[in-house]
């Protein structure tokens, strides 16, 4: 028997599909003609997520709680993932100067040893995007729990009468 915890299994299968669209939007040229699909993906993925999740757990049909529960646990982590991964990927575009962030260059305009406004530049550009990673991370999750919920949700509700009646045996917790 899978003693995976089905939240656990959902979230990592959707952190894998977040990190690809993520680096697809990394590439140019590519990223103008993937962002219908990817603003389409930030609500869908994290709804089939939370449905994915439910429908790993068997949940029964009038367990609401725990069908949102499954939606926001496996939806947070296909969010952490997808953020964690793309921050890291960014930055290393950054140190390397590809895409999109090949102006930003904060080796060049670090002089140690002496304070400069090119250093003060590195500095700001550094700070920018840490607090904006952090910010974008925070409302990424949170955004990725409530649609998760109601992935979660809409498995609980789309669950027929056959399936309530004969429900597959619960996976051990």
């Amino acid at each position: 028997m899978d003693t995976t915890k089905p939240y656990l299994k959902a979230g990592l299968i959707g952190g894998g599909i977040a990190v690809s669209l993520s680096i697809i939007g990394m590439i140019p040229i590519i990223n103008c003609l993937a962002l219908p699909v990817q603003c389409i993906a930030f609500f869908a993925l994290p709804m089939g997520v939370g449905y994915f999740s439910a429908h790993l757990a068997h949940i029964k049909r009038e367990d609401y709680l725990e069908g949102a529960k499954q939606g926001v646990l496996g939806s947070v982590i296909a969010g952490l993932i997808g953020s964690v991964v793309s921050i890291l990927i960014t930055g290393l575009f950054i140190v390397l100067g590809f895409g999109m962030t090949s102006g930003i260059n904060w080796t060049q305009n670090m002089n140690f040893g002496e304070i400069t406004s090119d250093t003060v530049m590195g500095a700001r550009d550094f700070t920018a995007f840490v607090f904006g990673s952090v910010c974008g991370t925070t409302v990424h999750v949170l955004l990725y729990s409530v649609f998760g919920a109601i992935g979660g949700l809409l498995k609980v509700l789309t669950i027929s009468e056959t399936q309530a009646s004969n429900p597959a045996p619960k996976q051990d917790k």
